[in-house]
């Protein structure tokens, strides 16, 4: 009998006692940012990597005489001294937002590097060079917009070469 008060005493006891017990909080910051995505799609031109941010269009060979006087959706035309490649439509430049009040976008563009001699860029008729040139003030999220790129070389222009170049764009929320 004494074993068995012993043991109720010592559980009883058992259950009386606190057990060690302790909380933690963690307290998560974050912030939601406006952000823009800025795509190039396959136009009249077909474009490699189509639907990103970096893409790449093959305009062929350009050349006076001779040789094709269309590739990629490249049509050429000949001018007093002048020879120029174009692609009405030749690809389009979307861009997307997040989490922004913008009602529409501004869209600029720029070579990267310089024309070479006797060259001209233009895209939708805006002559392009390694400063900004603005091609839209009022862009529509969400909606494709079709660029004219046309390449004009001079009769004298630069020996037989490449001319390639890279165009930047720069999608800023109005």
């Amino acid at each position: 009998m004494r074993r068995v008060s012993l043991f109720l005493c010592v559980f009883a006891l058992g259950l009386a006692l606190p057990l060690a017990a302790e909380t933690a909080t963690l307290t998560v910051t974050a912030t939601v940012a406006s952000s823009l995505s800025v795509t190039l799609n396959t136009g009249n031109s077909t474009l490699s990597g189509s639907g990103t941010d970096t893409a790449t269009l093959n305009a062929g060979t350009l050349q006076r005489y001779g040789g094709s006087s269309s590739f990629n959706g490249f049509t050429r035309s000949t001018g007093a001294g002048t020879y120029t490649y174009s692609s009405p439509g030749a690809f389009s430049v979307q861009v997307d937002k997040a989490n922004s009040s913008s009602a529409n976008y501004s869209l600029t563009a720029a070579l990267g590097s310089s024309a070479a001699t006797g060259t001209v860029w233009t895209l939708s008729g805006n002559t392009l060079s390694t400063g900004t040139t603005a091609l839209t003030t009022t862009g529509t999220y969400g909606a494709p917009l079709p660029l004219d790129l046309s390449i004009q070389v001079s009769n004298t222009a630069t020996a037989a070469g490449s001319i390639g170049n890279t165009i930047s764009f720069t999608a800023t929320a109005n």
